[in-house]
């Protein structure tokens, strides 16, 4: 009995100690506070990335601001932040494409860690530079060939177009697409006969400018009130003797009267005329004149007809000039006259100018038509006469000039004959024409570039300045002086039977 009651406060015993170590609880303090787990502090990107340009400084968490430099044909940017704990937050612009403004745009990452107080900004200034490249890629005309032909880096160019061709577009394609065109690009122009002048204007995002300038020449016949017409006669390239290295080059075109001046025409301006010898009558050329004459009349016409003269003679008055105010033997001051080149009134023809169109100036000056702006005419300095197209021969002179075959030894009236490729007339036959040149047996070798003659040098070069060029042969010449090249000289105060002139201007 004693045995069984001790077994029983044994197992009771047991029991208690078992529900003690299952409830532990029941031994803390009913005053103690539960733990808490504490929340992330990173606000750090562990990456940062952009899909253009290169981030300056490399990118390191503990750096904030960095710099990107772009170029014009940016227009956009995407900034991708890498988070270094998962648990934080990145600004809604993470990975998003933004716009871009020329100059500095601050673009900012704001990262937020998990404990939500915790944040850093990641600054990346993004530097839009604007383009600095005002080149085109191409220039393009309407109508005709630009010359030389488009490089991105000429900024000048030429061409011709008929009489016709009233108006022209010049279309410019620009290098980058940011880069502003003038207004007038891919604008038809109007053209005025003579020279006009396109420029298209191209303008970088930089501000930088290149100015790509197209001088055109709208082929065209000039009229004058007192002496008529004169014809366009086109730049151009040719071989003026033998010598195939010796190349003429007329850059710009010029307009030649359609005829020679006639005597009515000479008196009319002058109030007088030379002795009138083996003539027919008033619509004949002038002949029997002086160089000092011609320039004169050059002169006066100008005035007559508001233009700026091109010669000026020390101590002359050309608005008050009598006929008989001209000097008739050698004075030194009408020897020596100053012309002024780019004066617009009438002028006497230099050599080169007088063989160009007398040889027909065939267009840009080629003989195959290639439009090749290098090419040069090689065979019209062989023409026995001006509007020839047997080469050297004179079979058909007789069609085109009054010579000493047919002329029965007076001049004619002008224009009677056939005239050349220009529509001029007599440039062989009926009255020989001055030029300006200073007559020297031999042209100077090679290349010459709108010549206009040599001055004499004593001891140096011959003749004396007081010998002037004519050419083209007269009523009482030969073929043998009627070929284009075929030039002759006289003292300038002086005028012979045969020698008379026509003019030029721009």
């Amino acid at each position: 009995m004693k045995k069984g009651i001790l077994s029983c406060i044994g197992l009771i015993a047991f029991m208690l100690i078992a529900v003690s170590c299952d409830n532990p609880a029941s031994e803390t303090p009913a005053d103690a506070t539960p733990a808490v787990t504490e929340l992330g502090h990173n606000a750090n990107l562990s990456a940062l990335t952009i899909n253009v340009g290169i981030l300056n400084p490399s990118f390191s968490p503990e750096i904030t601001e960095y710099q990107v430099d772009c170029y014009g044909e940016t227009s956009s940017v995407t900034v991708t932040g890498t988070l270094a704990d998962s648990k934080a937050t990145i600004s809604a612009n993470n990975g998003v494409v933004q716009s871009l403004a020329l100059g500095i745009n601050d673009i900012t990452l704001t990262v937020t860690a998990e404990d939500g107080e915790t944040a850093k900004n990641y600054v990346i200034k993004v530097n839009r530079h604007g383009s600095s490249d005002p080149r085109l890629t191409s220039l393009t005309v309407s109508s005709g060939i630009l010359r030389p032909p488009f490089s991105d880096t000429n900024l000048n160019y030429t061409m011709l177009v008929p009489e016709d061709t009233a108006e022209i577009t010049v279309t410019g394609t620009p290098r980058s697409a940011f880069s502003v065109l003038s207004e007038n690009n891919a604008v038809p122009q109007s053209l005025n006969v003579g020279t006009n002048e396109i420029v298209i204007t191209v303008t970088a995002q930089s501000g930088s400018e290149y100015n790509y300038r197209v001088t055109i020449d709208r082929a065209g016949d000039y009229s004058s009130q007192n002496v008529g017409t004169l014809k366009y006669v086109p730049a151009g390239r040719f071989q003026r003797d033998s010598g195939g290295a010796n190349v003429s080059v007329i850059t710009k075109p010029y307009r030649m009267g359609k005829y020679e001046i006639t005597r009515a025409q000479f008196r009319a301006v002058m109030g007088d005329e030379p002795l009138a010898l083996y003539y027919t009558g008033d619509d004949d050329p002038v002949k029997d004149v002086s160089w000092y004459q011609a320039i004169a009349f050059c002169n006066k016409l100008s005035l007559l007809e508001g233009l700026t003269p091109v010669y000026a003679v020390t101590g002359v008055d050309f608005s008050s000039l009598g006929y008989d105010d001209i000097p008739t033997s050698r004075n030194s001051s009408w020897e020596d006259p100053t012309p002024t080149w780019e004066n617009d009134g009438y002028r006497l023809p230099t050599d080169m100018e007088w063989m160009w169109a007398a040889m027909g100036a065939p267009f840009d000056g080629q003989d195959d038509g290639s439009n090749d702006p290098t090419a040069t005419n090689s065979t019209g300095y062989l023409k026995g006469y001006a509007g020839s197209s047997e080469g050297s021969g004179t079979n058909n002179i007789g069609s085109y000039a009054w010579y000493d075959g047919n002329s029965e030894s007076v001049t004619h009236p002008v224009g009677g004959k056939a005239a050349n490729e220009l529509g001029i007339y007599d440039m062989t036959g009926n009255a020989w024409e001055y030029c300006w040149d200073s007559f020297n047996s031999k042209y100077p070798s090679g290349t010459l570039i709108d010549y206009q003659g040599e001055y004499y040098i004593p001891g140096v070069s011959l003749p004396p300045p007081f010998e002037r060029t004519y050419h083209g042969g007269g009523f009482d010449s030969g073929v043998e002086n009627s070929r284009v090249s075929n030039r002759m000289r006289i003292e300038m105060y002086q005028g012979n039977s045969g020698t008379g002139f026509r003019v030029i201007r721009p």
